[in-house]
């Protein structure tokens, strides 16, 4: 900043350039920081520039200055953020005032309702254009980048139909145009001819960043059911951040203390929350203190700036957005954890629920085989017994029947002999009866299989046998059960005509079911000679 000395000019009083120079030479005080505090009257600067030759440019890089008025020579000019952005005289984001070759002595005067802060800098023509044009590189980047995020979390949001990634798209949206507004970017570029706008909606959009940042919280950490009673501090505060974002576009200047109350407030309330859900061990309070960290330091460096208890420097300036991207970077992660944890959470309720039909199927089974057994079996078998001839050895096929339709319905000899050897009396049954050729390789891992997986195994083989005899038109089949590294494996292979191109049927989506309620996985695919092969995996019962 060149050398510079300022007055203060009293509160109820409107000074002239006259007056002010003459304050100046009377009483001025060396300026020795850019910051003047918050809420202060209007302040007078007599700047002493450098000496040059070529045309040159003072820059007063503060944009949201309610009113700044520059004397250089003899020009005058008046600015501000009430002020149509077409009366500056140079097209800057910031306030932006040529100065002919020579001048040596330029006078300021700054205004604002909130942070007062000129931070001044004297540039030549050449330079600032140079400034000028680099700048929007890196802000393409800023805000292209927020942007991005804000509306591929907004698509997310409709197409998840999630709260959490909508207050996070709104956050960020709101966020970005609160910085691009306090920047002096919006007035620029998207409402230039309206002061009013130029003026109050950075302060607007801040609110409703606000807001919406406190019911992403509530929503990311389900308050709701966590902490019932900061829930509702939380949601009241978000409710308060939008009714004084709609109270700043009428009555800007009195609402602004409220607002800043309500920071102060809200920044308190929230590390509670956050130290709190810390502590319950709630995985995304870990990435919301990690990504307030990485911004609200930030944040607070730019106050004491505008306290003027540190100088206005580049990285106050820029700070804020190195921040703003950090924080969104991480909150973004936060809602992909989510994301993925809700999906491991339905996936594993898809399993559970699996898991219970299959066993209500299987009881239903065990049932029902006991009652063909013991009430339909026995009354066959009494009524061979009084039976000759033919109707008697009808009576008596039809008894060899049931007891097979119960020993499939619920396999006892599972119960009796085991998975070994009721998997070995399944295979010689099935395909001795089919007439098909077929070799076994069982290996004794009975007391590695959990007694519930052992049945979801049993049934798989039966349902591969079945499609082997019924459907692949095979003349050799081969099953082998073992134990590989932490798995058990049962693999079905035959040389038949393979899967085909058909739809898949119930047999291959009950495999399937059974495999996931065993948790493990089961693999259906061609054989390395032609025909299929069906391979079974089952965590062992340590694994288990």
């Amino acid at each position: 900043m060149p050398d510079a000395v300022f007055v203060e000019e009293p509160a109820g009083e409107s000074w002239a350039s006259v007056e002010a120079r003459a304050a100046l030479d009377d009483r001025g005080e060396v300026v020795r920081s850019s910051s003047f505090g918050f809420a202060r009257g209007p302040v007078w600067l007599r700047v002493a520039l450098p000496p040059t030759r070529v045309p040159g440019v003072l820059e007063v890089a503060y944009p949201t200055l309610d009113r700044v008025d520059v004397w250089v020579g003899g020009d005058h000019w008046r600015v501000g953020d009430r002020q149509p952005f077409a009366e500056r005289p140079i097209a800057h984001p910031t306030y932006a005032f040529p100065v002919a070759p020579g001048e040596r002595v330029a006078l300021v005067r700054a205004q604002s309702a909130g942070a007062l802060a000129v931070p001044i800098r004297h540039w030549t023509r050449a330079a600032f254009e140079r400034h000028a044009a680099t700048m929007p590189l890196g802000l393409g980047f800023f805000y292209g980048f927020l942007l991005a995020l804000a509306l591929y979390n907004a698509f997310l949001a409709v197409s998840l139909r999630s709260r959490a990634y909508a207050y996070y798209a709104i956050w960020l949206g709101a966020l970005v145009l609160s910085q691009a507004g306090f920047a002096g970017h919006t007035g620029m570029w998207l409402w230039p001819a309206w002061p009013w706008a130029i003026n109050a909606l950075p302060t607007v959009f801040l609110c409703i960043s606000a807001g919406s940042g406190n019911l992403f919280l509530l929503a990311m950490l389900d308050l709701h059911r966590a902490a019932p009673r900061s829930a509702k501090v939380i949601h009241g505060l978000a409710l308060a951040f939008y009714a004084a974002g709609l109270g700043l576009l009428v009555a800007y200047d009195v609402v602004v203390p409220v607002v800043l109350a309500l920071g102060i407030a809200d920044i308190a309330t929230l590390a509670v929350v956050l130290v709190a859900a810390v502590r319950r061990r709630q995985r995304a309070a870990y990435f919301l203190a990690f990504g307030a960290l990485c911004f609200l330091p930030w944040y607070g460096v730019f106050a004491l700036a505008a306290q003027g208890l540190i100088p206005m420097g580049f990285w106050v300036r820029h700070g804020l957005k190195v921040g703003t991207c950090l924080e969104a970077l991480i909150l973004a992660f936060a809602l992909a954890d989510r994301v993925r944890i809700l999906e491991r959470a339905k996936l594993a309720a898809q399993r559970a629920l699996s898991r219970g039909l299959l066993v209500a199927q299987d009881d239903e089974r065990r049932r029902v085989a006991c009652e063909l057994h013991d009430g339909v079996g026995q009354s066959l078998t009494a009524l061979s017994a009084v039976l000759d001839g033919e109707p008697g050895e009808r009576a008596r096929e039809c008894v060899e029947e049931v007891r097979r339709v119960a020993h499939e319905l619920h396999p006892d000899r599972l119960d009796r002999l085991g998975l070994r050897a009721a998997c070995e009396r399944v295979v010689e049954e099935t395909l001795d009866r089919a007439g098909l050729e077929y070799e076994h390789e069982l290996s004794n891992i009975d007391d590695r299989v959990a007694p519930p997986v052992a049945l979801h195994v049993y049934r798989v083989l039966q349902e591969a046998l079945t499609n082997v005899v019924r459907h692949a038109e095979a003349s050799w089949a081969r099953v082998t059960l073992g134990r590989e590294d932490r798995w058990v494996v049962l693999r079905v292979e035959d040389d038949g005509r393979g899967l085909g191109d058909g739809p898949r049927g119930l047999g291959l989506s009950s495999m399937e079911a059974r495999a996931r309620a065993s948790e493990g996985r089961i693999v259906i695919g061609a054989g390395a000679a032609g025909g299929t092969v069906v391979a079974l995996f089952v965590p062992t019962w340590e694994a288990a």
